[in-house]
């Protein structure tokens, strides 16, 4: 039988499993004829099909409170837990939809030492699973007959422990604890410091007690949650480098390093996340909790030049069959008008494929066009993404590269290169969508899995390394009643309180603003902006302003936006603001007839690349203000420029 159609069985044969399912989860029972990849999504299918979620968010204020509210999951029920912030928890509430959304009081600062910490998370990651006064996991999982899929590991002294703990209790895993400088996101680990990483990885898999050394063994991923280099000097074994490695040896991605021995055999699928305890909290969650239901494809590969394979016609059929909600954007239909709409009010997909080329610092679309870092889409909700694009992930933490501004923008998924892997590196979309149908974990789904070309390499995979992408129509989540949580603000409640108030006063707008977004109702926020307006309402406007670009943009109000805009302090009008302008205004160029928002559009170019803006709105400005108009916009830009590599574009496009 082959490897696909022994793939496409699976759902029958699991499904089958679960409708007899225990109280808690059972490992699948091994079975030699499925790969094992799919046999460990298997497992995680199984506990997610078991271990039911409540239609509750809870924000709390910091990484002790978020402990102590993770740390009321039960087998019962679980439910989201974030750390508030402006951006990542209303990200995640507009695609999650609770029934509820509170907010808790602080919990008492930790007073104990790391080691006391490291107990506390255990300890949560236990109770999740139902132990008994002083239980470990360990225990609690022998006496559920509980095999773990994979492996958390982190470090109480990283901010990123709060991924950790949340994907341990999550998914059944043991938890385990790294300290050490393994370098930052933008560097490179020199061969020493990653072998070190590699043997304390591996100490700490055999640690656990639980079999790791094969293949479809109990141990099968790494959720690595903590600072790591992104890429790697070192050099695999010989007889265990990749095909392409002799043209292009490293460095490598570290994370597919990562779950190799000595010998470059593969044991595990390694994720990776890092960051501050809001984020690397929202990362997690987005993994556990949402439901993953259209799915987006943007392919600008024309069917040539060994480029047939990543065709995205396929892809998008089978996923329709499986119920998700697809948009398809392919070949010349996919040039960067067509990207540019699509960013228009940001982005509602789940999970988006996308094939391009280039550089960390430009994308190539369709008909020989090109995207750059100001036109990665800010998102609506939580993305998962699989690009197939060179170097996209060489600096993850830079804001002037691709890769890097998809993750600033709330991409919690991501498998993408960190330098030049050639194209066979990469999972053809038609494929990923296959083994996804088979619960197959997205991170790995988009690995290859065998012969040569499943050697280390050059493909990044961010994020929980267990995370279904479970398709609508044979997904399995059951759900909870809403729990009692202690000393809960809802804050519908008093999102309702803060507008009647506004009715009266209307210098709580930018209170009431805020509110509304927070809980997701961007429609209503927008609707308290258009109700500040007036000569008496100045000054309130200009309060409210700032909280107003966010929903005015996701509804798409331009008008309103503009004048919104105009109303914000100089330091609000840079970042993710003036990205929201353009990506609201160049789709619109054509049409436009407004001499004023020309004229604000001429004067707002984004570094470090003005040039690419100045380029798409000069025709606009010389149609509407005159010639010259935007031949004195470039020169305008040129006159500020700070680099020489800007200066040297506005000069082409000045003599262009």
């Amino acid at each position: 039988m082959g490897i696909r159609r022994r793939i496409l069985l699976l759902p029958a044969l699991l499904l089958g499993g679960l409708a007899q399912a225990q109280a808690q989860p059972q490992a699948p029972a091994e079975r030699p004829d499925i790969p094992w990849p799919v046999m460990m999504g298997a497992r995680v299918a199984a506990a997610e099909a078991n271990r039911p979620i409540a239609p509750l968010v809870v924000l709390v204020p910091d990484a002790d409170t978020y402990l102590r509210e993770v740390g009321r999951w039960s087998p019962t029920a679980q439910w989201p837990v974030l750390i508030e912030d402006d951006v990542l928890a209303p990200c995640f509430i507009r695609a999650y939809r609770p029934q509820r959304i509170i907010r808790v009081p602080a919990a008492e600062p930790f007073t104990g030492d790391a080691r006391d910490r490291e107990d506390a998370l255990r300890a949560v990651v236990a109770a999740s699973w139902g132990a008994k006064d002083d239980e470990s996991a360990e225990a609690v999982f022998a006496r559920l007959n509980w095999s773990p899929p994979g492996i958390a590991i982190t470090s109480v002294e990283d901010p990123a422990w709060p991924a950790a703990v949340a994907i341990a209790a999550a998914r059944g895993l043991p938890l385990g604890f790294l300290d050490g400088d393994f370098g930052a996101p933008n560097g490179v680990l020199d061969t020493a410091q990653t072998r070190g990483l590699m043997e304390r990885i591996e100490e700490i898999a055999s640690r656990s007690g639980y079999r790791w050394k094969g293949q479809g063994d109990a141990i099968d991923a790494i959720a690595i949650c903590r600072s790591l280099a992104a890429r790697t000097s070192l050099e695999p074994p010989k007889n265990q480098r990749h095909p392409a490695a002799a043209q292009l040896p490293g460095p490598y991605a570290l994370t597919d390093m990562i779950g190799r021995n000595a010998d470059g055999y593969r044991w595990a699928f390694a994720g990776w996340i890092w960051g501050d305890h809001a984020r690397s909290a929202y990362m997690a969650m987005c993994s556990i909790f949402l439901a993953r239901d259209s799915t987006w494809f943007f392919n600008g590969y024309d069917p040539n030049g060994g480029r047939e394979a990543y065709q995205v016609g396929q892809a998008t059929e089978l996923a329709r069959g499986l119920g998700f909600q697809t948009i398809v954007y392919e070949g010349k239909a996919a040039d960067e008008a067509a990207w540019l709409r699509l960013l228009m009010g940001g982005f509602l997909a789940d999970v988006l494929f996308m094939n391009s080329s280039g550089m960390p610092d430009y994308m190539d679309l369709g008909a020989g066009t090109r995207g750059h870092p100001g036109d990665v889409p800010i998102l609506q909700k939580p993305l998962a993404l699989h690009l197939i694009h060179s170097f996209s992930l060489k600096f993850p933490e830079s804001m002037q590269s691709i890769g890097g501004r998809f993750l600033d923008r709330g991409v919690y998924a991501y498998v993408g290169s960190v330098n030049e892997p050639y194209l066979m590196a990469f999972q053809p979309p038609e494929l990923v969508v296959k083994r996804l149908s088979a619960f197959t974990p997205f991170l790995v789904a988009s690995q290859p899995w065998q012969g040569p070309v499943s050697r280390p390499w050059r493909l990044a995979s961010i994020g929980d390394p267990l995370m279904l992408v479970q398709p609508p129509v044979r997904r399995t989540r059951p759900v909870s009643a809403l729990p009692e949580v202690p000393e809960a603000e809802d804050l519908v409640v008093a999102a309702q309180e803060i507008l009647k108030g506004f009715k009266d006063d209307p210098t709580t707008g930018a209170q009431a603003i805020q509110s509304l977004v927070l809980i997701g109702r961007d429609d209503v926020a927008a609707k308290v902006w258009e109700a500040l307006q007036g000569e008496d309402n100045l000054a309130n406007q200009a309060a409210a302003a700032p909280a107003a670009m966010e929903p005015l943009f996701r509804t798409r109000s331009f008008d309103a936006f503009i004048d919104a805009y105009e109303r914000l302090p100089e330091a609000n009008r840079r970042g993710e603001v003036l990205d929201m302008l353009w990506h609201l205004a160049t789709p619109r160029l054509g049409a436009l007839q407004d001499p004023n928002v020309l004229a604000l559009l001429a004067r707002s170019p984004r570094s470090p690349k003005p040039e690419v803006d100045l380029r798409r709105v000069r025709p606009h400005l010389d149609r509407v203000l005159g010639d010259g108009a935007g031949r004195a916009a470039i020169q305008s830009a040129l006159d500020t420029a700070r680099t020489d590599s800007s200066r040297k574009a506005l000069r082409d496009l000045l003599s262009g």
